[in-house]
């Protein structure tokens, strides 16, 4: 694929690199403004060529990418044309045709809900073990914590409660697991987020968030562990793949294996920052750990 001077947009997620090679500098510019990244020197594990769409009707917007994505002779359709292209795993190469209302004002979130698909097939291509989890997460020291839930849950409330520690993303985190243990690791997603730092660190415990009058910490059987994560995970599907009966028995695979090797517990917390006082009790920071020997 050959890229122009200046129009190349390069997203690292975790240990994968995909590049974006925009319509114009410009553009290029406003997704790295967009995202909060500069130029990634890394080689990217696929590329991608965007065209913009110009239409005259307002095109439905989908409640999901995932389930309005068909597979064709082509390549694939989401949502009726909303967005199109091909990808060729092999070449790792590919294009997105974009109709031109995702490029502007908020449905841009929109858009970047289907560059999760351009991670899991960059994630595919370099052999990298690791998913897209809606969540919130914030390091302590040197500490990765998760905190996990629906819409309304509170995660973007933990986010703005916990601006004295590293906040890494309010929406759209990733886990990772390696021969070590597992690691949490910031995105660049959720772009209109800007109080993010990126960061990672090793994945200390996760937190089912529920809202109520007082803090407290409460244990959680495996399979409730599961099924709560499972129904938080991105769907790991890549462009050249669609939904199928298969993909929810990953999902919770991958929720299995998290809760199998990571503490889970409820956190029930009320909208101040307190509810760290009784993670930092539960959960110590290693200086504290230090003292207490």
């Amino acid at each position: 694929m050959a890229i122009e001077p200046g129009k190349e947009c390069r997203i690292r997620v975790g240990k994968v690199v995909f590049a974006l090679t925009c319509p114009s500098p410009e553009y290029a510019i406003s997704m790295e403004q967009y995202f909060g990244i500069a130029g990634d020197p890394g080689e990217p594990d696929l590329r991608l060529r965007l065209e913009i769409v110009p239409h005259e009707n307002r095109p439905r917007i989908p409640n999901s990418l995932f389930t309005t994505k068909r597979l064709t002779a082509e390549g694939f359709s989401v949502a009726e044309d909303l967005i199109r292209g091909h990808y060729d795993p092999v070449a790792r190469e590919g294009v997105l045709q974009v109709k031109g209302i995702l490029t502007k004002a908020h449905l841009t979130r929109v858009f970047e809900q289907f560059l999760y698909q351009a991670f899991y097939s960059a994630r595919k291509a370099a052999g990298y073990d690791a998913f897209l989890i809606h969540s919130s997460g914030v390091i302590r020291d040197e500490d990765g914590f998760l905190f996990v839930g629906p819409a309304e849950s509170g995660k973007s409330t933990v986010a703005g409660l916990s601006t004295d520690r590293q906040v890494v993303n309010d929406e759209i985190d990733l886990v990772a697991f390696a021969d070590d243990g597992v690691l949490l690791h910031g995105t660049p997603f959720n772009g209109y987020f800007k109080e993010k730092s990126p960061g990672s660190a090793p994945l200390r415990a996760v937190f089912l968030l529920a809202q109520g009058p007082e803090h407290q910490l409460d244990e959680v059987n495996r399979s409730e562990a599961v099924a709560a994560l499972t129904g938080q995970i991105v769907p790991p599907v890549g462009l050249e793949e669609e939904m199928s009966a298969a993909v929810p028995a990953q999902m919770l695979e991958l929720a299995d294996r998290l809760s199998a090797q990571v503490p889970v517990r409820r956190l029930t917390f009320r909208p101040d920052p307190g509810f760290w006082t009784v993670i930092d009790q539960a959960f110590p920071p290693a200086e504290s750990l230090q003292r207490a020997r």
